[in-house]
């Protein structure tokens, strides 16, 4: 919590799709111009100190569980999660007992000339967290709670990092797995 005086204040929102690790760097860049003006205001004499507006936060202590995926989340809230927590602890499932970290994704809608057309029919029967299959340009295809997600960049516990195109080359029957939470592996 901060209860502090405010010397000065800036609004740093993110970009859509950017992650944590990129707009900790911009936050990181204009913070440090910043310091180096009002610390010269306070050299000068001039500078204007405020006491904070509005209450005091509180946030609680990010834990290595707090990155496990709910696939009954919506497809936003699941993307926002993986962009929230890409450099700790990191977004993750569980695909045939194995830890697989989900590095990138991005919400993803279907259409006929994405998936086979035989899947779009299916797509409302499938429970979340089932790879429905991949979209060449997007990703690999994985429904949610409400909506698709495409997953971009994946790494399995102990191996390297791959693009979802690597990932689908390395990888046998991918479309059908589902991806649980550790200990619920429901077909």
């Amino acid at each position: 919590m901060g209860t502090s005086t405010q010397w000065k204040k800036f609004h740093c929102g993110a970009e859509k799709g950017q992650g944590a690790a990129a707009l900790s760097e911009t936050c990181a860049a204009v913070a440090a111009g910043l310091a180096v003006m009002v610390l010269d205001q306070i050299a000068r004499g001039v500078a204007q100190p405020r006491p904070q507006e509005g209450q005091a936060t509180y946030c609680a202590k990010i834990a290595k569980e707090d990155g496990c995926i709910d696939w009954t989340r919506d497809s936003g809230a699941i993307d926002a999660q993986i962009r929230a927590f890409e450099t700790w602890p990191q977004a993750y499932s569980h695909m045939d007992g194995l830890r697989l970290a989900i590095l990138e994704a991005q919400p993803w809608t279907p259409s006929s000339d994405q998936l086979d057309p035989s899947l779009l029919d299916a797509l409302p029967a499938k429970a979340p967290g089932t790879i429905l299959g991949m979209d060449r340009k997007c990703g690999i295809i994985v429904k949610t709670g409400s909506g698709f997600l495409a997953l971009r960049r994946l790494q399995l516990a102990g191996k390297k990092a791959l693009s979802y195109k690597e990932f689908a080359n390395g990888v046998r029957n991918l479309q059908g797995k589902l991806l649980t939470r550790q200990g619920t592996y429901e077909v």
